[in-house]
């Protein structure tokens, strides 16, 4: 009995959904799986409280706002009524976008405390500070010699793009809302954390985090520039585009002249890789100075020869016989690592982010294979989303015949596209007019932009710059085509956008 009444009086429908929401902060930049719990649990919090009678009205025009929504969760469900040849895969994608569903409805009619959402917004920037500082310590590791890893992993909880967009959101909100600390450690918890994840963004390398980042501060430049980080962050916004101007810039100085009958045009250091190149006599000196063969491949899925090539251009050195004498013990082992450039192990990962930008646009302009090149599948993406979308104008194929439609394109394809880079188009926008045609694109796309314009006066700027975060990524990823996608951009529009303000 005793234990009836602890429960009664103690655990509250209040005290679950806070305790979820709690639980999501954490999450979103650290844990899937807690992520996935705290959403469930807080749905049933939310119930909880509905059927008790605590759940009190809306105006209309937020309910009016919430129903436009909601539109796009329903077009994807209602595609489920037409005939298609995966509907497994169709079941999955509505699986994976109910958060389009619950966080808009939970944020629109909870009243959440302003004692509450300042412990979650701490909790949610100490979680991205935790991530932050995993990622900047492990790129640490890297740069110093201790444990080599792809970048990429430098994030290891969830995706590096979407936590760069977590950070990015942390960013915003540690500069505007005052943390659930003692005054005197405030201010040194916000530089640090500023500290920490621009650190982190900028070796996580994620062009996209990256771009949107530009993007706010360009954009909203007032808010930026009313604080002394802010003045700092948008100053070294313009020395990074002006350091990519001189970037590109001094890419066509250095560049040696174009030939009329051209048709390759990779570059190291400014001089066209396979230019005057004598594979025999390559194959035949490397081989007689090395135990690694001249046509291997190792452990990380470099080609040997492609690389070889591309470092011998970087030193200006001939693609032949004498080039490879030319080479140091340690040029051969970078090699036979897979380095491309005789500086590489020195730039800095932004110089390395734009190298390889620079790397696959020229291998996007010779029409080579785009396989493994993030730029040109991208391109291969949008022709083929763009292609499928004008075949079937109007109504789209469907999730259920999204992949099927996919996988029939890559097989006509001009260049073969191996089965790992068969993916949808890579942009969000393109995958709801591929899917739904006109008419169910533009209500999915209306969706995400009419709420925002109907409860501008709630948004605010703040919202405004996190809407846009999220309408950007829409144009470089398939943001809600993941778990943690759909959760990042239906959490913090529905936050932002459709969230009711306490009283």
């Amino acid at each position: 009995m005793a234990n009836a009444s602890w429960y009664r009086n103690r655990v509250t429908p209040e005290g679950v959904f806070n305790t979820c929401l709690y639980g999501i902060a954490l999450g979103m930049p650290l844990s899937k799986a807690l992520v996935s719990v705290g959403s469930i649990f807080l749905s049933v919090a939310f119930l909880w409280m509905f059927f008790k009678g605590r759940i009190p009205p809306i105006t209309k025009t937020h309910r009016i706002a919430l129903v436009l929504f909601l539109l796009c969760f329903l077009v994807h469900v209602l595609s489920l009524l037409r005939p298609g040849a995966d509907m497994a895969s169709a079941l999955r994608d509505v699986k994976i976008k109910l958060p389009l569903l619950y966080f808009p409805v939970v944020f629109a009619y909870s009243v959440i405390p302003k004692r509450v959402q300042t412990r979650f917004i701490s909790l949610f920037i100490a979680a991205c500070t935790i991530s932050a500082t995993i990622t900047v310590g492990m790129a640490a590791a890297h740069y110093l010699g201790w444990k080599q890893n792809d970048f990429r992993a430098f994030s290891p909880f969830i995706s590096h793009i979407r936590l760069s967009l977590h950070l990015l959101i942390a960013m915003l909100l540690v500069s505007s809302h005052k943390l659930a600390l003692p005054e005197s450690w405030a201010k040194p918890a916000k530089i640090l954390v500023l500290t920490l994840t621009v650190a982190a963004l900028v070796v996580l390398q994620s062009l996209t985090g990256l771009g949107i980042l530009v993007i706010l501060v360009l954009l909203f430049f007032r808010f930026f520039w009313k604080s002394l980080w802010g003045k700092a962050l948008w100053l070294g916004t313009v020395a990074f585009i002006g350091y990519a101007i001189f970037f590109v810039a001094n890419y066509f100085i250095m560049r040696d002249p174009v030939l009329a009958d051209q048709r390759n045009y990779v570059t190291e250091s400014g001089h066209f890789v396979y230019r005057d190149m004598d594979n025999a006599a390559m194959r035949k000196a490397w081989n007689a100075q090395s135990a690694i063969p001249f046509d291997s491949t190792n452990s990380k899925g470099y080609v040997l020869h492609g690389a070889l090539v591309r470092y011998l251009s970087s030193k200006d050195l001939p693609r032949n016989a004498t080039g490879i004498q030319q080479l140091t013990e340690e040029d051969r082992k970078r090699i036979i690592d897979g380095q491309t450039h005789f500086e590489a192990h020195t730039w800095w990962p932004l110089r390395s982010r734009l190298e390889a930008l620079r790397f696959q646009l020229e291998i996007l302009a010779s029409n080579d294979s785009p396989n493994s090149n993030s730029v040109g599948m991208r391109w291969v993406y949008w022709n083929l989303a763009t292609q499928i979308w004008q075949d079937h104008f109007w109504w789209g194929v469907s999730m259920q015949n999204l992949r099927p439609s996919y996988k029939a394109a890559y097989e006509v394809y001009p260049m073969k596209i191996d089965p790992e880079f068969q993916k949808r188009a890579h942009n969000q926008w393109l995958t709801f007019l591929a899917a739904f045609g006109v008419l169910g694109g533009l209500v999915c796309i209306v969706a995400w932009i009419v709420p925002v314009l109907l409860r501008a006066p709630q948004v605010g700027q703040l919202g405004w710059m996190a809407v846009v975060s999220i309408w950007a990524s829409f144009f470089f990823e398939d943001t809600v085509e993941t778990q943690m996608g759909a959760t990042f951009a239906a959490f913090w529009f529905a936050w932002f956008v459709l969230r009711r303000k306490p009283d």
